[in-house]
């Protein structure tokens, strides 16, 4: 007899100790906590995991912020007896952005400031009814301080002065130098502030007579 023959009926139980499959157990999931030395994790039911993704999207939802509205245009009133030249005007300022009202003399201006907020004034002097340097000595003692250009067809300095002694902070000399009306008025940014519009002028490019 060998060895290895000798020994088997030693081992045998042993062997079939080893060898032997472990029972089939039927795992349920549900939500408990498995642990160990490494590892540690959460196994959900699937009516848990679907009201838990749910809630994440709800709030996730929540947390977002509507976005912001707009800031409303600025606005400028556009006073000439002329149709021809306030539409004239009317498209340069709505093309950078103004809202823009219309006034065919300088009472109808007065009046419509009343009831609207109004960034900038551009008037002209020579018109019926009220004229524009009466209108801009009214609107300064009733407090306005927003910036005030006047327009005229006079080239003489003594009469674009008078404009400034009533009220203007510039005056334009008719036809409309485009570029200067458009510097005057910000590019559409709606300062409508006589202090920032001489505060382009500080270098002494031009005074307030245009």
């Amino acid at each position: 007899m060998s060895f290895i023959s000798f020994l088997s009926p030693v081992f045998a139980p042993i062997f079939a100790q080893f060898s032997k499959k472990p029972a089939n157990k039927k795992i349920i999931p549900t939500e408990e906590t498995y642990s160990s030395p490494a590892t540690s994790m959460i196994v959900l039911s699937p009516q848990l995991a679907i009201s838990a993704a749910a809630t994440l999207r709800r709030n996730s939802i929540q947390e977002c912020p509507p976005p912001a509205e707009p800031p409303p245009p600025p606005t400028v009133i556009v006073v000439d007896d002329s149709i021809v030249c306030r539409k004239t005007v009317k498209k340069i300022l709505e093309n950078i952005g103004y809202n823009v009202y219309e006034a065919e003399n300088g009472e109808e201006c007065i009046s419509k400031m009343k009831n609207n907020k109004i960034n900038m004034v551009i008037m002209d002097d020579d018109m019926p009814i009220m004229n524009g340097r009466k209108a801009a000595f009214l609107l300064r003692q009733q407090g306005y301080k927003k910036l005030i250009i006047g327009l005229t067809g006079e080239h003489r300095t003594e009469e674009h002065q008078k404009y400034i002694d009533s009220g203007a902070d510039f005056v334009l000399t008719k036809p409309l130098d485009i570029k200067m009306l458009e510097k005057l008025c910000g590019g559409g940014s709606g300062c409508g502030s006589a202090a920032a519009a001489r505060g382009e002028a500080s270098d002494g490019s031009y005074t307030h007579i245009i």
